[in-house]
């Protein structure tokens, strides 16, 4: 497979083609070969993109689509969405492909300066004594190895928590035991 290059690079040929350089100047300029020089400009010419639009995306079809993945209610087991999808959409697929479809959705939703901006945000605003971490855990074969510092509060249940079974451990056990922010 041709090495990719990216569309920044593709569109500062085109800036600097424009700008009066010659094909050999934007060669050592960007230290590009003369091939890719001339196709860009060819695809430019003729569609103004970079980017051919009719290129196929390769590999496989993609069973989903963007509309197909929005899922209503997130705390559905994944043979809940399994059934609910091929209701919906006619499309028969398996529980671990629904998994890494939903896993690949949530990392392209991810947004790296959305969240270094909360960090800073959280960093300016807060110290470390006026951050409080709160985990759901539950017992299983790694719990022997699971370290308990700083676990000032805990709340033993048969099954699942709910929502508001933690509001009530929180609201009961833990903001008790806390002190009265911002007074320290």
């Amino acid at each position: 497979m041709p090495l990719a290059y990216s569309d920044d690079l593709k569109w500062h040929i085109i800036y600097l083609y424009y700008d009066n350089y010659s094909i050999s100047q934007i060669m050592s300029i960007l230290y590009i070969s003369k091939g890719l020089v001339r196709k860009v400009l060819r695809l430019y010419k003729k569609w103004e993109t970079v980017t051919n639009p009719w290129r196929q995306v390769p590999g496989q079809q993609k069973t989903f689509n963007r509309n197909d993945m929005n899922v209503e209610n997130p705390d559905m087991y994944l043979d809940e969405i399994v059934k609910k999808m091929e209701i919906q959409c006619g499309k028969n697929v398996s529980i671990s492909m629904m998994w890494r479809s939903l896993l690949h959705r949530a990392a392209k939703e991810r947004n790296k300066l959305l969240r270094s901006a909360f960090m800073a945000h959280i960093g300016s605003q807060y110290t470390i004594n006026q951050l409080i971490f709160l985990d759901e855990s539950s017992k299983d074969e790694r719990t022997i190895s699971r370290g308990y510092d700083g676990i000032i509060a805990i709340d033993i249940i048969e099954g699942s928590c709910t929502k508001d079974r933690f509001k009530e451990f929180v609201i009961s056990q833990v903001l008790p035991q806390m002190n009265s922010f911002p007074h320290e």
